[in-house]
């Protein structure tokens, strides 16, 4: 049984956050969805989403051949210094699919697993249920890991902000051809740190995520368009069905 569906996010300073009932059970026996975003912007009610990338991990590593990249037509203009960054300009995506398809696919190809991304608590996922918000979608009753906030519940003594730079330097992986700041590109150097994550899990003797109400404080890089506000709460369940 997934738990974990009910986890709160809340900020509790400039650059932290609070993270209360998040629950993985059977984190060995679980198959991953990491995904990555490419977005207009870093401010979730004005941004919209114009990238989806994902991964499948089983056993502990990427599956080959499961890789999922898909342009989204964000319904508003790209800007340059997006463009630049992301290279996805206008006329890329303005025949791309509406947000509302690709995130059915996205959904269907990660149906079963366990939602990770290097910073879901953060962005990610407030980013995903702003737009299923704006366009009156359900969000997937899904229990949701954080590369970020794995990090830290692993290294509980530690502080610092477990970017993604400082987790590929600490764990000795290149980037090598994979492209940074491409959705696809992103949530495949996003799959091996949690990879890497998960192996420090079995190593430690980690088999389930328990957080309750003593918050865990995870600590994130400033974000100078995000929401002035960091707090949601994703609920169980949310889904029309109800499963």
């Amino acid at each position: 049984m997934h738990r974990g569906v009910r986890l709160k996010v809340t900020k509790n300073g400039e650059n932290s956050y609070a993270l209360t009932d998040w629950y993985i059970e059977n984190l060995h026996g679980q198959t991953f969805w990491v995904f990555d975003l490419e977005c207009t912007g870093g401010n979730v009610e004005a941004a919209r989403v114009m990238q989806f990338g994902a991964v499948r991990v089983e056993r502990g590593r990427p599956v080959p051949g499961s890789e999922f990249t898909r342009l989204v037509n964000p319904g508003q203009p790209i800007r340059p210094f997006i463009a630049e960054l992301t290279g996805i300009t206008d006329e890329q995506v303005k025949d791309a699919a509406s947000l509302p398809e690709v995130f059915a696919e996205f959904t269907q190809r990660g149906a079963g697993c366990v939602w990770a991304a290097h910073s879901a608590f953060e962005f990610d996922l407030p980013m995903l249920l702003a737009e299923c918000r704006r366009h009156g979608l359900p969000f997937p009753d899904v229990p949701v890991m954080d590369n970020r906030a794995l990090h830290t519940y692993l290294h509980p003594d530690r502080a610092g902000v477990f970017g993604t730079a400082y987790q590929l330097a600490h764990f000795g992986i290149e980037v090598g051809t994979r492209q940074r700041h491409d959705a696809l590109g992103d949530a495949l150097l996003a799959a091996d740190i949690f990879c890497a994550n998960l192996k420090l899990c079995r190593e430690r003797g980690v088999h389930h995520i328990q957080v309750g109400d003593e918050a865990l404080t995870v600590q994130y890089g400033h974000l100078p368009e995000a929401a002035p506000t960091l707090e949601w709460t994703l609920p169980t369940p949310i889904s029309r069905s109800g499963s």
